[in-house]
């Protein structure tokens, strides 16, 4: 559950007080009427009927804030106050004054204000009235406090406060005790303190001290970036002795962690060639593959070739985990790019060296030539994982074999090499190879005692930052017991790649959707996150739920790991990806036309994954009857969706609704469409929350202009529905075209007109328009419902921006266009949908029209009840 970010109050703040000055004329009883001029740039008020000019210039947006700031500081309060959140709905209510600050007050509250108030920054907002009559108070005691009172002359001057303020019955403080069990005053105290609206730091900490009593210590855990400035005794040179501790360390000598200096050829020679090694160097099996491209690769060997004699080229660090146990690999933590660059650059000179009968360096020899079991130092030394496919291919390279992974960067890698050094003679292929093997450094570190997972992630995330598929990989065999993971690693690798890895590989974007699934695999287990934090707690999940329930000492245990974290995965895919829920042998392919709906909206997909789980449909999806259930259960989040994206609403975050309002609401019992739609929509008169009324749906479809996605998905659903007979849930419901990406929205009054149109419009008018009076009819009428149509791509780019008359030509002539219902029209006892075939013109009466034509077709696809 993502946190929102509130409002930033500090913005312009000082403009907005004399704003207020010039306007001071609000009164309690007062009714004002908000309103824009037609440009939208200027703001009026209406004052008793009464015009009054407040803003000359600004946005909707501006006007907003003024008002939330007048009464956000008691300047003003208003009877309808909790209008202000909601961007465009409170232009269309009249407000009630209930109270205005009086001159003196005003003036009071002013100074504080300008002087104190430009660093609040966080607020909630759920409760305004709360909160405006918490800054009175809170005013009231800033002037009451001296910096030299005691406690009991604080509680006397906080008692005085309160009994002035004349809104303290919000409080319901009937004895000064109950100050202190008074949560609105204590937040309040706590979050100006922090932000600084107060100078007097001292005050504000004796007020904080009584109010608290023994809790002083929460002062500093909510102030402690003040404290590290505003304590005194930082200032001071001398320490007292008995404030000081002596502590004694113990120090390791021992080698456990060891770092030296290499050229290449001493670290192959250490590592690769001496004599009498039991131990090997493995990639680990949480490794990320071989990517170096060309350009990386290429620009290493030619930063090798310019070097002069003396000269050496720092390539980095190598870090190698050692086991203490005898005969298990070494573990290459660190380097394996380079090292596999270097590798392959000495096996394309020891080719080159075969190619041209070049006698071959003894070394060259030492590390390529194969024996009988058709192995080489560098393939029996350097083991690699066999389920990768660019791991594959490097033991092929080393070995001289053919290749068929050509697709990977060992093979492009290992060509574009070649390609250099194929042509060099003899003494400068030696030169080549001396200058890789003596004036090639590199820093090797080896590790004994560190787990190798914790330093493998360590080492990563500070540099080169891993992927999310490789940090997931390395916690997932982290928890699994080191013995399991050694006797059956390419078994687990490959389970891993087939659970988890394999399923993101076919989407543009791997690394997002991996991310994507894990924003919804928290929401769906109700754990908090931000944005920067996500993965660790993402692994707090896994440790919690999949990891401390099993016991991974054992292989079948291990896989099952993978295999269950695989089947939310499936889940996660099965309704968001377009290309899998519309497959026949989909387990989700009969909600398919609800999820094109809400394609792309991550928000509902905890909650779809959710209502699948609680109803068991993987193990029941033959169930006709429950697919019928499930089809109404989940048609009441796109209904939501529809009304809200409609009605343009601006309340709190959504994300945070839906987890906190139904998402936790959803137990694991089996629920109804109606409890689902009354958690979502609420009663007519509720539109608190997010909630939006059939009523408030109805008017923005007419009213407002509707955005080209939800326009696209509404005309796509109108044909859906009347192709059905109106009916979404029968046993033979005919799912037409879903293919989201072959529809697009066209404008019949197209977004950029020819003239034609505009003399076309001017000839429909029943009075005499000019050009840029047609300029603004366009711009008012373009993206009314009744102007939108849903069509398929290709018919959209041919028809254009034709005239009327000719794009009715056009569109009888496209199959698709001519057999739908927003083109030929429809006719029954509950609905008629104009033919735009038998139109000679299309003005503000026809666009109109259609408008409320299409509304009351809306209206009864997404009404309340189905």
């Amino acid at each position: 559950m993502i946190r929102g970010k509130a409002w930033n109050i500090a913005t312009n703040f000082g403009t907005y007080i004399n704003e207020y000055a010039k306007a001071s004329c609000f009164k309690k009883g007062d009714i004002l009427l908000f309103s824009t001029t037609p440009n939208g740039k200027e703001l009026k008020v209406k004052i008793n009927n009464k015009e009054v000019n407040i803003i000359k210039k600004g946005e909707k947006s501006t006007f907003l804030q003024i008002l939330r700031v007048w009464c956000t500081l008691d300047f003003i309060r208003l009877k309808n106050a909790e209008f202000i959140e909601k961007l465009d709905y409170f232009f269309e209510y009249e407000f009630q004054v209930n109270h205005g600050f009086n001159e003196d007050l005003h003036k009071q509250a002013r100074e504080i204000i300008e002087k104190r108030l430009s660093g609040y920054t966080n607020y909630s907002f759920k409760d305004e009235f709360t909160f405006y009559n918490g800054f009175s108070i809170a005013t009231y005691i800033q002037n009451e406090l001296e910096e030299k009172s005691n406690d009991e002359d604080i509680k006397k001057r906080i008692n005085t406060a309160i009994l002035k303020c004349q809104n303290k019955d919000d409080f319901l403080i009937d004895d000064i005790d109950d100050i202190k069990n008074n949560k609105s005053l204590q937040k309040l105290l706590s979050t100006y303190k922090v932000k600084g609206i107060y100078n007097n730091k001292k005050i504000i900490q004796l007020a904080y001290k009584y109010i608290y009593d023994e809790k002083w210590t929460e002062y500093y855990k909510i102030n402690d970036v003040e404290n590290m400035f505003i304590n005194e005794s930082f200032k001071k040179y001398e320490i007292n002795n008995e404030n000081l501790l002596e502590i004694n360390f113990t120090f390791n000598g021992e080698n456990l962690i060891y770092s030296k200096n290499y050229s290449l050829g001493e670290f192959l020679g250490e590592f690769f060639l001496k004599s009498g090694s039991l131990s090997k160097i493995a990639i680990p099996i949480y490794q990320r593959q071989y990517n170096w491209d060309e350009n990386l690769a290429l620009g290493l060997l030619w930063d090798i070739l310019n070097l002069s004699e003396g000269e050496y080229h720092y390539i980095g660090g190598i870090v190698l985990y050692i086991p203490k146990r005898e005969r298990v690999n070494n573990k290459l933590i660190d380097g394996q790019q380079r090292l596999t660059t270097c590798l392959i650059m000495l096996r394309q000179i020891y080719n080159v060296f075969l190619m041209k009968d070049y006698k071959i360096p003894t070394i060259l020899n030492s590390l390529f030539r194969l024996n009988e079991y058709e192995e080489n130092v560098v393939t029996k030394t350097f083991k690699r994982i066999d389920t990768n496919s660019d791991f594959r291919a490097f033991n092929n390279v080393m070995k001289g074999d053919q290749i068929i992974e050509t697709t990977s960067s060992v093979f492009s890698n290992s060509v574009a090499i070649f390609s250099v050094i194929k042509d060099f003679n003899e003494i400068e292929l030696l030169k080549c190879f001396k200058k890789i093997y003596e004036q090639l450094m590199l820093s090797v570190t080896t590790d004994h005692i560190s787990n190798e997972y914790t330093l493998f992630e360590n080492l990563n995330t500070k540099s080169l930052q891993l992927s999310i598929m490789d940090l997931i990989k390395n916690f997932l065999f982290m928890n699994i017991d080191s013995k399991v993971v050694d006797d059956h690693e390419q078994q687990l690798q490959l389970l891993f790649e087939q659970d988890i890895t394999m399923k993101f590989k076919e989407f543009k974007n791997p690394e997002n959707k991996m991310q994507n699934f894990i924003n919804v695999f928290l929401r769906l287990k109700g754990k908090e996150y931000s944005s920067s934090s996500s993965f660790e707690s993402f692994k707090t999940v896994l440790k919690e739920e999949f990891i401390s329930k099993r016991n991974l000492k054992s292989f079948d245990e291990s896989r099952k790991l993978f295999s269950d974290l695989g089947k939310y995965i499936d889940l996660y895919i099965l309704v968001s990806d377009a290309e899998t829920f519309n497959k026949q042998t989909s387990l989700t392919y009969y909600f398919k036309d609800i999820l094109l709906m809400l394609e792309g909206r991550e928000i509902y997909y905890p909650l779809i994954i959710k209502i699948l789980l609680n109803f068991d449909y993987i193990n029941n999806q033959n169930d006709k009857e429950l697919t019928r259930q499930l089809r109404k259960i989940l048609f009441e989040i796109e209904k939501y969706e529809v009304r809200l994206q409609v009605s343009n609403y601006k309340g709190q975050s959504l994300s945070t609704f839906i987890d906190e309002s139904i998402l936790s609401k959803i137990g694991e019992s089996v629920f109804t469409p109606e409890y689902l739609r009354l958690l979502f929509i609420g009663e007519h008169e509720d539109e608190s929350n997010n909630r939006v009324s059939i009523e408030r749906f109805q008017s923005s479809l007419i009213d407002s202009d509707i955005s080209s996605k939800i326009a696209t998905l509404i005309g796509y659903r109108i044909e859906n529905y009347l192709s059905n007979n109106k009916d979404l849930f029968s046993d033979g419901y005919n799912y037409i075209d879903t293919k989201y990406e072959k529809r697009t929205l066209e404008h019949i009054v197209p977004q950029r007109p020819k003239n034609e149109w505009f003399e076309d419009i001017i000839k429909w008018s029943e009075y005499s328009m000019n050009i840029d009076e047609t300029k603004r009819w366009k711009t008012k009428y373009l993206n009314k419902l009744g102007n939108l149509m849903c069509i398929e791509g290709k018919s959209n780019s041919k028809i254009q921006n034709k005239v009327f008359s000719e794009k009715i030509t056009d569109y009888s002539k496209e199959g698709k266009i001519n057999s739908s219902f927003q083109f030929k029209g429809y006719k029954d006892s509950e609905f008629e949908l104009m033919d735009l075939r038998k139109l000679d013109s299309f003005y503000t009466d026809s666009i109109e029209l259609r408008t409320k034509q299409l509304a009351k077709i809306c209206c009864s696809i997404w009404k309340d009840k189905n």
